[in-house]
């Protein structure tokens, strides 16, 4: 990235050039962020919007080629090592464009984030742990360079920047949070997610309807790679959903004395609320999620049941039929660190479903020998038999 001024300036169209064909090449036929044309939806997704969706909207469609043909030639480089399979030239590439960023202007920093949207929303899908912490970590350094610029990107943005959050691996969650949390430091990061509340909650269900296939690409990604990330993401979706219900019902409870602001956030709940209500609906959902052979899987669906039973009980009791056989049925959790996570909802989900829940099983088949059989396993554990 070094050399002298007249060698960079030979390199830089060039790179810049080679970019542009990369991405218009992936791009053709969509549009990404902010009405942006040229980015194409990761598979399995459904990011971005059509074309003549965007132009209704009033948002200017930008040549997706004449675009990155600008590109400065440094973060063409970045993004052109980005799209390479090895871990070590992804994080060398990372780290590269972490520190090009502060010294870059606003104008080229403004071109990178159409090319960085698309790169981003693969990279927090990376099996590498380290490649997904780095990646979330940037969104700081890029959100904080452009500061208000960010706002046109940010509906198709915060969907994977959110999720990202919920990552089962601690460092890449943190990473995300610490990013979210400094681009959005506050209340802010309510306020964004009021904003985009539409957007963020239809990226997280198309990861919930998502395969493992859909998620990745069986050319090129291991049978145990596919798995590995559907359960990720499944994991970090149901975990996603269960926070993003709670953080907009709080914001409602905090709103209460402007009328226009709690009429919003009301709304908001109740927009979210009943595409949560299609997701609880779809046929086998309980049992596919809190019967899942991923451990971290049905730890994140006790969660939601627990989130829900608490806060909205009402969508439970829509689907109490196909809930209570599958919620009572965890008594049969088998991995122990699992047990906390799944005592809380059936403790959640008796209390706020009661009576009704125990009409939809056998007590005595499906539940009281599962019950003693688990009661008698604790107790030998702790007496160390």
């Amino acid at each position: 990235m070094g050399g002298n001024k007249g060698d960079r300036k030979s390199y830089k169209a060039t790179s810049s050039a080679k970019a542009a064909e990369a991405l218009a090449a992936k791009g053709a036929g969509t549009a990404g962020f902010g009405g942006f044309s040229g980015l194409r939806p990761v598979a399995g997704f459904g990011f971005g919007a059509p074309v003549a969706a965007a132009a209704a909207g009033g948002a200017a469609a930008a040549d997706p080629l004449e675009l990155s043909a600008q590109l400065d030639g440094d973060f063409a480089q970045c993004l052109r090592h980005l799209s390479k399979r090895d871990t070590t030239t992804k994080m060398k590439a990372l780290q590269n464009l972490r520190e090009l960023i502060p010294q870059k202007t606003a104008a080229d920093l403004a071109l990178l984030l159409q090319p960085w949207g698309y790169q981003i929303k693969k990279l927090l899908l990376d099996p590498s742990k380290a490649v997904r912490s780095e990646a979330a970590a940037i969104m700081a350094a890029v959100g904080s360079a452009v500061g208000k610029g960010l706002l046109p990107q940010l509906k198709g943005l915060l969907g994977p920047w959110y999720l990202a959050c919920f990552d089962p691996y601690p460092d890449a969650a943190g990473a995300a949070k610490r990013s979210l949390a400094e681009v959005f430091p506050g209340k802010k990061q309510a306020d964004a997610l009021l904003y985009c509340r539409s957007e963020v909650l239809g990226h997280i269900c198309s990861c919930l309807a998502a395969t493992p296939q859909s998620l990745g690409d069986a050319r090129k990604d291991t049978p145990e790679e596919l798995e590995e990330r559907h359960e990720r993401i499944t994991a970090a979706s149901l975990s996603a959903a269960a926070a993003l219900l709670s953080t907009l019902q709080q914001q409602e409870q905090e709103q209460q004395q402007d009328a226009a602001a709690s009429a919003a956030a009301a709304a908001a709940v109740e927009e979210v609320s009943c595409k949560l209500d299609e997701v609880l609906q779809a046929p086998g959902f309980f049992k596919k999620q809190l019967g899942s052979k991923s451990v971290v899987v049905r730890r994140a669906a006790y969660g939601l049941v627990r989130s829900l039973a608490a806060g909205t009980p009402q969508l439970l009791r829509g689907c109490q039929a196909a809930a209570a056989p599958a919620v009572l049925g965890a008594l049969q959790e088998k991995d122990a660190s699992n047990h906390p996570a799944m005592w809380e909802m059936l403790l959640a989900f008796i209390t706020s479903q009661q009576p009704d829940c125990w009409a939809a099983i056998n007590m005595q088949k499906a539940f009281s020998p599962r019950l003693l059989a688990l009661s008698s396993s604790s107790s030998r554990g702790r007496r160390g038999w």
